[in-house]
């Protein structure tokens, strides 16, 4: 009796052709069906899409699939397969050739076909129902609509899923730069603490220090009095601690002009509360006025300033509150003619008072708020 022995051959893998007649009505190659079904076990029509989806990147999904078949060959020097297993082989090599020739022209467009967003997919899988539908009524309405339905909501899974992890993503990333922040936050402030406590610590240190030297020479006093002769020094009583006696100023009339001073500002920005760019020339003119004064008080052209002056009129004279401003600084009214005028007489120039002014206007230029907040 001869003894068979096992060969393994590579030939195509036999899938459900009822399955594989739907995948290739739908749209997809042959070859790739083949796969889909082959690696799903022939399951069912759903699961053989999710394997097309989730491998449709594959380099090799649209090549031929071959597995390994074993067959039963005699013992012996000779051997033949069977006429059945003859024919077999045959039909695979015909198959085989058939599909290559298939895959050769169309390869480079599959490829770019892949590419392809999930709207142009689905537009695909759509265009190719409608087609196969006329061709073959046994596909229903339902069941196309099922399978398009499928392929979206496989595409909307993976959309949500990667806005999901971008937001974690940006969540995570706002996190750490505050965590990050608070940790500045928390360095510095205690960077602050140290310095003040390093501060106070030096700061007793030399008084501590001070307090030795005074004490060292009070010892070295009493010695030279005993070598001396003369006698010892009872212990010196602390000197009374004697308020520091603030030298008066008249500096009254100044505290006030200076509180008049604001209020003419204040009313400039009030008023015009939407021209914050006269504002701030006005006050730009008002400053120049008095500087003049102050580094020229014998020119008698800063000191005096004609009413009527078209340039004047325009960046002061308009504003509520100038006139009693400059008033305030020394000016004083004075009629020649039919002319009004703005007189500061050479024996009411106060340097002090100027300079407090242009303080006043400095102040009032830097503050973005101020004239607002108050009524």
């Amino acid at each position: 009796m001869r003894e068979l022995r096992k060969r393994l051959e590579m030939a195509e893998p036999e899938v459900d052709t009822g399955l594989l007649k739907e995948l290739e009505l739908i749209g997809f190659p042959t070859n790739r069906a083949t796969r889909a079904l082959y690696y799903t076990g022939n399951c069912s029509l759903e699961a053989a899409l999710n394997w097309v989806i989730e491998h449709e990147n594959d380099s090799d999904i649209d090549q031929m699939l071959l597995v390994p078949v074993s067959i039963n060959i005699e013992d012996g020097n000779q051997f033949s397969l069977p006429e059945e297993l003859n024919l077999k082989a045959q039909k695979i090599r015909e198959r085989y050739n058939r599909n290559a020739k298939k895959l050769e022209e169309p390869k480079t467009l599959q490829k770019l076909e892949e590419a392809k967003t999930l709207q142009t997919e689905v537009d695909k899988v759509t265009t190719a129902i409608g087609e196969t539908t006329i061709k073959d009524p046994k596909n229903t309405e339902d069941e196309r609509e099922r399978i398009l339905e499928m392929l979206r909501t496989k595409r909307e899974e993976e959309r949500r899923t990667r806005e999901m992890q971008l937001k974690e993503d940006q969540l995570e990333r706002m996190r750490t730069n505050k965590e990050l922040m608070e940790a500045k936050r928390q360095l510095e402030a205690s960077q602050r603490k140290r310095s003040v406590e390093q501060a106070g610590l030096e700061k007793e240190e030399e008084r501590k220090a001070r307090e030795r030297i005074r004490r060292r020479i009070e010892q070295d006093k009493a010695e030279r009095r005993v070598k001396l002769g003369l006698p010892n020094e009872g212990p010196k009583a602390a000197d009374p601690i004697v308020p520091p006696i603030i030298e008066k100023k008249e500096a009254g009339p100044f505290l006030v002009k200076s509180e008049q001073f604001k209020d003419c500002l204040r009313s400039f920005k009030r008023n015009h509360k939407d021209e914050n760019a006269k504002v701030q020339r006005a006050f730009q003119t008002l400053l120049k006025i008095v500087g003049n004064i102050a580094k020229y008080p014998n020119e008698d052209k800063y000191r005096r300033i004609r009413l009527s002056n078209p340039i004047f009129s325009e960046r002061v004279g308009i504003f509520e509150g100038a006139i009693e401003f400059l008033e305030l600084c020394g000016f004083e009214k004075a009629e020649e003619g039919e002319e009004q005028y703005l007189l500061m007489p050479k024996d009411k120039i106060n340097v002090q008072l100027l300079n407090s002014a242009g303080n006043e206007i400095l102040s009032a230029m830097s503050n973005p708020y101020f004239g607002l907040l108050s009524k």
